[in-house]
């Protein structure tokens, strides 16, 4: 098996959900966020790094453990790209690769998780720049595991959205795994997604 860290990015401004921020909202007895980490606590992640900022730090203390600790992004208003930077220079140097996934997919289940680093723990041995990006019906969705090949690359990435330039760079190392699940689509943005989800 690979050793595959996930970065949790739990650092954005949480703009379009008005003065709420959306990690901390209830969903089913628990907040959006906690969902998401203890799903991938149940995962065969080897690691997990919860990227938090000024905002959401000292809530997000509290969930620390053996295998999950937390960085704090100074840097988050620069975008989601300076997030999962964060995640990647807090890794273990013996990591093989990065899941990088969301903090408010709530729906996103420990099996889901499983798929995608397993994909990636079959691609990887043959292909050291293996990146596994999960589709549902041809359309893209989250987390995506990039090879720890790729570390230079992120850390140098500019764009500040996250690293879609270098997927799109490095389409001949591209495993597309079919998801039968759409929840890997699903990620609440504003309220009307919070509505949807807890209605």
């Amino acid at each position: 098996m690979a050793k595959v860290s996930a970065i949790i990015l739990a650092a954005g401004l949480s703009r379009r959900m008005g003065s709420d921020n959306k990690l901390f909202l209830s969903y089913n007895g628990k907040t959006i966020i906690e969902w998401v980490i203890d799903n991938i606590s149940n995962s065969q992640a080897y690691e997990i790094i919860i990227v938090a900022s000024e905002l959401s730090y000292e809530r997000l203390k509290k969930f620390t453990s053996n295998n999950v600790s937390i960085v704090n992004n100074f840097e988050y208003k620069r975008g989601m790209t300076s997030s999962i930077q964060a995640g990647v220079q807090t890794v273990s140097k013996d990591s093989n690769g990065y899941m990088v996934c969301l903090g408010d997919q709530p729906t996103l289940d420990t099996e889901t998780y499983n798929q995608i680093i397993n994909a990636f723990s079959v691609a990887f041995p043959e292909n050291k720049k293996s990146i596994v990006v999960p589709f549902y019906k041809e359309v893209k969705g989250n987390p995506v595991t990039f090879s720890s090949y790729y570390n230079s690359s992120i850390l140098n990435h500019t764009a500040p959205e996250g690293c879609k330039e270098i997927i799109d760079e490095n389409k001949s190392h591209l495993i597309k795994l079919s998801i039968e699940s759409n929840a890997i689509l699903n990620d609440i943005d504003t309220k009307d997604d919070y509505d949807a989800l807890v209605k």
